[in-house]
C-alpha cells in the first residue's frame, strides 16, 4: 500500500489554550501532507492550474482516539490514497504523536474543479497518469445527524476578509471550521476535548461576502454548525462531538511539555 509520511512539530500558532493541538491543525497538517504528496507527482494546485483545474475538499472527517498532543510535540501524519473513482478521490489518515501511537484518524474526499465551468473535472485518468494507486479499501459514506428541532443556541456573522482566502481565490475551508469552533467559550475549551468531527464543504464563497454561522447543540454536547453566505445558500456544515475532561486536566502542563 503506498502511503504519504510528513512529520511536523506542533507550534503555537497551532495549539488551543490547553496547550493542545487544535482540530483546525490537524486538517491543516492533513492538507499539507497530502499536497506535498500531490507535488511528488507533479498533481498540486501549481501543476494543474495550468490546465485551468484547482483541488477542492468536500469532506472531512477525523475521530480522536486518544489525548491530543501538547505544543512543541513532535507528530507524523500519514496519508493514503483508498478510492479513486471519475469524478472525486477518497483519502484515509492517521496521526501519530511523539510515541508513535495514532491520536487521531479518519478519511477525506476531494475533486478537481474546472476554474471555468466550476463544474467537477474527471480526475481518475490525471491520477493514474500520475502513478497514484489505491488501496482498495472502499471508504463507508457517512452523513452528518440531523440537529434536534429547537436547539438553535445562536448565530454569528463573519464578514469575509483577505486573510481568510487561499491560494485559490476563495475562503479557506479551515476558515469556515475556524468560525464554527470560535463559537466556544474558553471555559468550555479548558473543560471540554473534541472526540469526533465531520465536515461537508459545499460551496464557495469569496472576498467581502458576508456569511452566518448557525449553532445547534443538544444535551450531550454535540453541536451542529451551518455556515450560509447573505444569499441563505449552505456554503459549509460541520458536525462536532465533545466530551468533558477529567478533574485536573487543564492544570500544570510543566512536567508534560517537552523541553528538547
Amino acid at each position: 500500500m503506498e502511503t504519504y509520511q510528513q512529520t511536523y512539530t506542533i507550534s503555537v500558532m497551532d495549539m488551543d489554550i490547553s496547550y493542545r493541538i487544535t482540530p483546525n491543525a490537524i486538517l491543516h497538517y492533513f492538507q499539507d501532507t497530502f499536497a506535498r504528496f500531490l507535488t511528488t507527482r507533479r498533481l498540486a494546485a501549481f501543476d494543474i492550474i495550468k490546465k485551468n483545474l484547482i483541488w477542492v475538499i468536500t469532506d472531512f472527517e477525523t475521530t480522536f482516539v486518544k489525548e491530543r498532543p501538547l505544543w512543541s510535540s513532535e507528530v507524523r501524519m500519514k496519508v493514503q490514497i483508498n478510492e479513486i473513482s471519475l469524478v472525486r478521490i477518497s483519502l484515509g489518515y492517521q496521526f501519530y504523536d511523539s510515541n508513535d501511537e495514532v491520536f487521531a484518524e479518519g478519511t477525506s474526499t476531494w475533486a478537481m474543479l474546472d476554474t471555468v465551468s466550476r463544474r467537477p473535472f474527471p480526475c481518475k485518468e490525471m491520477m493514474e497518469a500520475g502513478g497514484m494507486t489505491e488501496t482498495g479499501v472502499v471508504p463507508k459514506r457517512t452523513r452528518l445527524p440531523k440537529a434536534p428541532d429547537h436547539s438553535l443556541v445562536q448565530s454569528v456573522h463573519h464578514q469575509v476578509n483577505v486573510t481568510d482566502l487561499d491560494f485559490n481565490g476563495h475562503v479557506s475551508n479551515r476558515t469556515y471550521l475556524a468560525i464554527a469552533l470560535g463559537t466556544f467559550t474558553p471555559e468550555f475549551i479548558r473543560n471540554f476535548s473534541p472526540r469526533y468531527l465531520h465536515i461537508k464543504f459545499k460551496k464557495e464563497s469569496f472576498f467581502g461576502q458576508s456569511l452566518t454561522c448557525n449553532v445547534c447543540q443538544d444535551e450531550n454536547h454535540h453541536y451542529w454548525y451551518d455556515i450560509l453566505n447573505g444569499e441563505g445558500e449552505d456554503l459549509c456544515n460541520v458536525y462536532a462531538e465533545w466530551e468533558e475532561h477529567e478533574t485536573g486536566y487543564a492544570g500544570d502542563v510543566s512536567d508534560l511539555i517537552p523541553r528538547k
